[in-house]
């Protein structure tokens, strides 16, 4: 009896070593990477949902859905890491993100497509290099995979975001000259 009582005891610890050992699998700048990129990814989620809606040209709007498709991947996979390492991640946008949603909020026409193609070159440039530190220095190997996944893309926006803002600043110059 006493070597099953004691059987069951050490099984029970066991448990709640490999229960901790699991809770703490993501610590450190892995951790604040997820935090980051999770406001991220909101604040230009939000940015593209006001492009879809309030783009002048149909190139933006079409910019602005895709956008929001890939930030919406990008956080429900976020958020898959995090739930399945006990990390409650809350995704809302930051007071600089805010700040500027505010501002991008206030233009209107060709100005609006100008400052949200400018605003999300930015926001994509930062992230990326958020994204490339974390594939650098991150520990955890599914972190990583979002990376790795989510990073080409971001690359692509950018490129794209930047065609947009050429041909933009272009129709607004053939405009100023008529």
């Amino acid at each position: 009896m006493k070597t099953w009582t004691l059987a069951m005891a050490l099984i029970g610890l066991m448990t709640v070593a490999c229960e901790e050992e699991r809770e703490s699998m993501i610590e450190g700048s892995d951790k604040s990477f997820l935090f980051e990129a999770g406001a991220a990814n909101q604040a230009e989620l939000e940015y593209a949902r006001l492009a879809a809606v309030k783009g002048t040209s149909e190139a933006v709007r079409a910019f602005g859905q895709q956008t929001m498709m890939a930030k919406q991947q990008a956080i429900n996979d976020l958020k898959r890491i995090a739930d399945n390492d006990h990390i409650f991640l809350n995704t809302a946008m930051d007071e600089a993100h805010q700040q500027q949603f505010a501002r991008l909020g206030t233009f209107v026409g060709m100005q609006f497509d100008t400052c949200y193609l400018n605003c999300q070159m930015k926001c994509q440039r930062e992230s990326i290099a958020l994204y490339e530190a974390e594939l650098e220095q991150g520990k955890v190997e599914v972190v990583k995979n979002h990376v790795s996944t989510f990073l080409p893309s971001m690359k692509s926006r950018v490129v794209t975001a930047g065609d947009l803002s050429v041909r933009a600043n272009a129709e607004i110059a053939v405009k100023e000259n008529n």
